[in-house]
């Protein structure tokens, strides 16, 4: 019977508006890094307007420390390291409260979403209003 060997680690970020995280530093010489699972949600206050959100940007980068206006660049770049660029509309407002936005809807360790090369990095942007991110990836 095979054995499940993968190191699975999640990182699990509330961010501010205007923010930009490290996911996991740099991929180890020789390896790479495969994102199974990615959970995000607006997180504005509760007089944020039911329909507005949060933009979400996972770019793969060579550095770990960008900002927010090297990760726009990047962003806007043709898709060069980008992996996701989404919006997600407010949780909060008029008491309606909604899932977080997940790729896929569930966990799949068989079928990544995105393969991160050997000495890169994974960087998130968080723009709008606040919002929390949920990653799951494994090195290998």
């Amino acid at each position: 019977m095979a054995h499940n060997t993968k190191d699975i680690k999640t990182v699990s970020k509330a961010m501010a508006k205007g923010t930009v995280y490290n996911i996991g530093g740099r991929v180890a010489p020789g390896q790479k890094r495969y994102i199974t699972f990615v959970a995000l949600e607006s997180r504005g206050a509760s007089t944020l307007l039911k329909g507005s959100g949060v933009r979400f940007v996972l770019v793969s980068d060579t550095i770990s420390n960008t900002t927010v206006a090297s990760m726009v660049a990047l962003t806007n770049a043709a898709a060069y390291g980008r992996l996701l660029d989404t919006d997600v509309r407010a949780t909060k407002g008029t008491g309606l409260v909604k899932p977080p936005l997940c790729f896929p809807q569930k966990p799949n360790l068989e079928a990544p979403l995105f393969s991160i090369a050997s000495s890169m990095f994974v960087n998130i942007m968080c723009t709008g209003t606040s919002g929390h991110a949920f990653i799951q990836y494994y090195d290998e």
